[in-house]
């Protein structure tokens, strides 16, 4: 662990190169964005598999560990809504929803009924408990079956 401090809000990287006992070299970059601690953030929204034929599992990753409550809406290309899936008092910075119902979505609509093959959209909505704060990410998936 190295804490780096004072760093400006933005898209960074650090790269970093190391040698073993033989003098040979290996050089890795990593990415990360700097943000205010006080602004809610959600990064990586994606869900895995897609496309996917039975379930699907939503993840992303967010900054920090106050408890959020998190929705997500899943529509068709015409905007039209077809699911909902709730989870409340998330704390984890790496949420990846876990593969039981009502935290992955099984392809199936609010009546129980299969989509058909096709690509549709998804919004993550992240709130805080209070309400006060709250963010959005859309996506797309597709069905395959």
């Amino acid at each position: 662990r190295y804490p780096l401090s004072n760093l400006s809000e933005g898209r960074r990287s650090v790269t970093i190169k190391a040698w073993d006992t033989y003098n040979n070299s290996s050089e890795s970059e990593i990415i990360f964005e700097v943000r205010a601690a006080s602004d809610l953030a959600m990064y990586n929204v994606v869900n895995f598999p897609n496309p996917f034929s039975s379930n699907t599992t939503f993840t992303f990753q967010r900054n920090s560990t106050e408890p959020v409550d998190v929705e997500v809406k899943i529509y068709t290309l015409a905007g039209r809504l077809i699911q909902t899936l709730e989870v409340y008092s998330i704390v984890e910075r790496f949420v990846q929803i876990p593969k039981e119902w009502p935290y992955y979505w099984d392809g199936r609509d609010r009546d129980g009924n299969e989509l058909a093959n096709g690509v549709y959209f998804y919004k993550v909505i992240l709130k805080t408990q209070d309400r006060q704060n709250a963010i959005e990410v859309l996506g797309k998936l597709a069905v395959l079956r």
